[in-house]
């Protein structure tokens, strides 16, 4: 199980558990709607911060957890102040599905230090590709990604809610490990 410190901010990354899905909630409330407040419209972030409670994240940690995935946290003391979240597909492809720091918290190294976890993690199940979906348009998840090897590619989807849809775009990792061990760059 990973876990690291990162002493200059005294943030602890450390495996999810369940009963952190309440402090979850209050990240992900804090951060998602900033980061899709440019394409989403205030009906669709308040329909999905609704459907995405305590009993959502409680599924999300089991789901992420285990051979399949992980689901990390960022604590500072008794706080949580960030999670990641991803998933190993039976095709062989990773998936980074969350990453949120509290915005009071982003640009102090917590973002990077759970990338930096999962990417670890991920490279150890030698994935044939690495991808994520993000928001075009977030210039701040943007040059995050972009500044750890991540590159936008054309492919994009439409995520639909009850109260209407926002846009994603796929991003892969440029360097990843082949299953031979050599690196193969896109």
């Amino acid at each position: 199980m990973p876990t690291s410190r990162n002493h200059f901010h005294s943030v602890e990354i450390i495996p999810a558990r369940n009963d952190n899905a309440a402090a979850v909630v209050h990240v992900y409330a804090d951060s998602w709607p900033r980061s899709v407040e440019h394409t989403a419209t205030k009906d669709v972030r308040e329909e999905l911060l609704k459907m995405r409670g305590v009993a959502f994240w409680e599924g999300e940690i089991r789901r992420r957890q285990g051979h399949r995935g992980q689901f990390l946290v960022a604590k500072q003391g008794s706080q949580i102040v960030g999670f990641a979240g991803s998933a190993s597909e039976p095709d062989g492809c990773w998936e980074l599905i969350w990453l949120f720091v509290k915005p009071k918290m982003q640009g102090r190294g917590v973002g990077g230090q759970l990338h930096k976890e999962m990417i670890a993690a991920s490279s150890q199940g030698r994935p044939k590709e690495r991808y994520l979906w993000a928001v075009p348009g977030n210039r701040r998840a943007e040059r995050f990604y972009a500044d750890r090897g991540w590159q936008p590619t054309t492919s994009k989807k439409n995520v639909e809610t009850p109260a209407g849809s926002f846009l994603l775009r796929k991003w892969i990792m440029v360097d990843v490990i082949a299953p031979t061990g050599s690196i193969v760059t896109s």
